[in-house]
């Protein structure tokens, strides 16, 4: 062993060169690859590497996956090719402790310092590959937006999607793209949501479509309109109601919680259980009374959210809104925000827009006011 060398973890090597082999020879893009490794069960490097930093939190370890991101910056990593790149940030000044990162051009590198397993034509090869779908995306964000993108939710787990503009040239020379949104969690490296994306074109046509229906019910009569807007009214106040009842109950657990908490801790000051049963026993129901707390929290939003989704815009101000955008093809962003208060997909493609005067639920292309 020469000093100061890094020597490859064999079983590791393994996995990089059949990545750039994915990569380069079999024409697979890095999400296909990551699907790939997560299908042959291969551990990602935080399980395989047991790098505490990674897996901190009360995330189970086997939902660790391996992503795109993960395999991009794996084929840009000089190590593979032998060589130590140091340098990557830079102390912002003596006086702070921020850091930042440095650009390529401020590297350090030094060649050749250790073994390469990956040989510099795969390597190049790699590079040229990288650098053709970089050009092919544009950095100016303002072509990767859309007017619906701060309205768009997760419905399965509630959190804000992304809008994702993708896109790839294949081998015959063809340009290949795609326009979606995901669920910002499950395009995170937690990776704990399992919802599906949707295609922008999808989406777009079924919030079109059912802007249209609802603007349609604004030539009924105002005692027509009352009636739908009373309805919307009691089936808000009514999902209300189904919130504050879940709500009641785990009040209920948390003050049950509570008083088991103090009878172990009186059993503690007894004598009845010892001082290491009281620790584990007080450690698991402090575990359960933060879970029966953030349940609560996330009911009282909700109730919050479900107020604010009801009727807030008179008759007036729906139909002027409607107007203008009847005589618009594309809404722009300011008329979505106008009619919209938030826009929900789930991994069915199942579509609920909640609109500032009401709610409407899209299940499969049918629209239904509720």
């Amino acid at each position: 062993m020469i000093k100061n060398h890094l020597v490859p973890d064999e079983e590791s090597a393994k996995v990089v060169v059949d990545i750039f082999d994915m990569y380069v020879n079999k024409g697979m893009s890095t999400t296909q690859i990551a699907d790939k490794l997560n299908e042959k069960e291969i551990l990602p490097p935080a399980i395989y590497l047991k790098i505490p930093l990674i897996m901190k939190g009360n995330k189970d370890i086997s939902e660790y996956k391996w992503l795109y991101s993960q395999i991009s910056e794996m084929l840009q990593n000089q190590i593979y090719i032998g060589n130590v790149v140091g340098r990557k940030f830079q102390k912002i000044s003596h006086k702070v402790d921020k850091v930042r990162r440095t650009s390529k051009e401020e590297y350090i590198i030094v060649p050749n310092k250790h073994r390469a397993i990956i040989s510099m034509d795969i390597w190049n090869k790699a590079q040229e590959k990288l650098e053709k779908y970089k050009k092919f995306r544009t950095n100016k964000s303002e072509e990767y937006t859309h007017p619906l993108k701060e309205l768009v939710h997760c419905a399965e787990c509630g959190s804000k999607a992304i809008y994702r503009h993708r896109v790839a040239k294949r081998k015959n020379g063809n340009i290949w793209e795609n326009n979606s949104f995901i669920c910002s969690n499950k395009n995170s490296k937690r990776n704990d949501c399992e919802c599906k994306p949707i295609k922008l074109e999808e989406l777009e046509e079924k919030v079109i479509g059912a802007i249209k229906e609802e603007i349609q019910k604004l030539s009924y009569t105002d005692e027509q309109l009352q009636e739908i807007y009373e309805n919307a009214e009691q089936k808000v106040n009514k999902k209300i109601d189904f919130f504050k009842n879940q709500l009641k109950t785990y009040e209920y657990k948390l003050n049950e919680k509570n008083e088991t908490i103090k009878q172990v801790y009186k059993d503690k000051i007894e004598n009845v259980i010892t001082n290491e049963d009281f620790n584990i026993f007080y450690e698991d129901l402090l575990k359960e009374k933060k879970l029966i707390i953030q349940q609560i929290q996330q009911l009282e939003t909700k109730i919050e959210e479900t107020k604010k989704g009801s009727s807030n815009l008179n008759y007036k101000q729906i139909k002027d809104i409607a107007d203008e955008i009847l005589s618009i093809k594309n809404p722009s962003r300011e008329l979505y925000s106008k009619l919209i208060e938030k826009i929900e997909f789930d991994s069915q493609k199942n579509v609920i827009i909640t609109f500032r005067f009401g709610q409407i639920d899209i299940k499969e292309g049918l629209k239904e006011a509720i």
